[in-house]
């Protein structure tokens, strides 16, 4: 199935894993609702960006994960492309077995996850998280920010 909405000659997916913002809760879940032999990739070792650089001076502390965070957000031009179809399909990759007693489909939620790990249930985010630069904005901006 294609997504109408996008134009496959311009459709592109940067590996579907970079997409999805590493810092999300729904990226953590993900990682949690598959068993650790089979998951894709080390985001229980991963450090969140609000974790990190603690022993530095405010000033350079902000500065250290501004600079993180542009390094791990998706490029504007790459996210007007971005194929969803792709990311979802990279999602439901991340359960292997050939089949399940059911689905749990769902918001980040960690009671859900659990209980779809507990029934040896799939579990997948009806949405995900992907981080975007904005040049010159301010997270105080809320209506700049909306536009």
């Amino acid at each position: 199935m294609t997504n109408p909405n996008v134009n496959p000659a311009r459709a592109i997916t940067p590996g579907a894993g970079r997409v999805i913002c590493a810092d999300s809760v729904g990226a953590t879940l993900l990682a949690m609702a598959v068993p650790p032999g089979r998951r894709r990739d080390d985001v229980l070792g991963r450090v969140p960006v609000l974790g990190r650089h603690g022993a530095l001076p405010a000033k350079l502390r902000r500065a250290a994960l501004t600079a993180d965070t542009v390094k791990d957000a998706l490029p504007v031009a790459t996210a007007a492309r971005l194929d969803a179809e792709a990311v979802a399909l990279w999602i439901a990759g991340h359960h292997r077995a050939s089949s399940y007693p059911a689905v749990f489909l769902g918001s980040p939620h960690g009671a859900a996850v659990h209980l779809a790990v507990a029934c040896g249930a799939a579990w997948l985010p009806t949405s995900f998280t992907v981080t975007v630069p904005w040049p010159g904005g301010s997270p105080g901006n809320w209506r700049s920010a909306m536009a």
